[in-house]
């Protein structure tokens, strides 16, 4: 896991998790095991940034302004030989099952594990923190703005998921190999101010989508599972078309439940 060839640390680099020093190295943003489940280049990210949502308001699901691109798989902070051989290896050697189950299911068993979802129940704690880390760990892979706050990765150092946070799983009809999926920020169009950051990232048919509200907790439509802060399924469950539709539809909600976008209420209605 350790990359030999990233730069030296200097007297001010300390561990993003926990603020050591000793024995600092660069991490792959995304495990070679997770890469490896679905035959994807272990090197290389693919990222996809939804950054507008005209055509969203207008009823229409298309996306003419994402930016694709491709990243080095590499995190741009430094981790500690603690953390490192520590809760590092301790979550991903816990999560290595779960998230590998999920990743292989072949089409025709996906509709099976939305008709059974408890079984994901004993799961969920661990899903939850791999899918927090892994989207912590991308945000310095894929862009030079990182948009998660800094305390974040502190509590990720001690195991535990800030207030705020919110873990949903679902899945996409196409699987792909990993990629990672994001949609506008706070303050980008009309009054988005709630939601911090949405981050997701697909692997087979799996996709997890990790936000930061600072607001009330709204539903992710249509039909997701929470994971995080509590297991919860709603009453329609369904299958996203494609894994960019997951940060579409988490864009809708957001200005439905904005009660200062009032003019988009009808949105999800039709």
């Amino acid at each position: 896991m350790e990359l030999k060839d990233a730069a030296t640390p200097t007297e001010e680099s300390e561990c993003a998790f926990c603020g050591g020093k000793d024995s600092l190295t660069k991490q792959h943003a995304v495990p070679y095991w997770l890469m490896h489940e679905v035959h994807a280049d272990p090197t290389v990210i693919h990222s996809y940034q939804l950054m507008e949502i005209s055509s969203l308001l207008s009823g229409s699901f298309s996306f003419p302004k994402v930016i694709e691109r491709d990243h080095e798989n590499v995190t741009g902070f430094w981790t500690c030989d603690r953390c490192v051989n520590g809760w590092i290896h301790d979550l991903e050697t816990e999560a290595i099952k779960p998230f590998s189950d999920l990743v292989h299911l072949p089409d025709s068993s996906v509709s099976d594990v939305l008709s059974s979802v408890d079984t994901l129940r004993p799961d969920s704690d661990v899903l939850s923190m791999g899918a927090f880390k892994t989207v912590l760990s991308c945000d310095f892979a894929v862009d030079e703005v990182h948009v998660i706050p800094e305390e974040h990765y502190r509590a990720c150092g001690e195991q535990r998921i800030p207030n705020g946070v919110s873990v949903d799983l679902g899945f996409c009809r196409e699987p792909s190999g990993f990629r990672i999926l994001s949609g506008p920020l706070g303050n980008c169009e009309g009054d988005m101010t709630r939601c911090v950051y949405r981050v997701a990232f697909q692997s087979g048919h799996l996709i997890m989508m990790v936000r930061y509200t600072d607001g009330p907790f709204y539903d992710l439509y249509p039909g997701t599972i929470s994971l995080y802060p509590e297991f919860r399924v709603e009453e329609e469950l369904d299958i996203f078309r494609d894994s960019l539709e997951i940060i579409a539809w988490d864009v809708l909600a957001l200005t439905y439940h904005n009660e200062k976008a009032s003019d988009f209420y009808g949105l999800l209605e039709t």
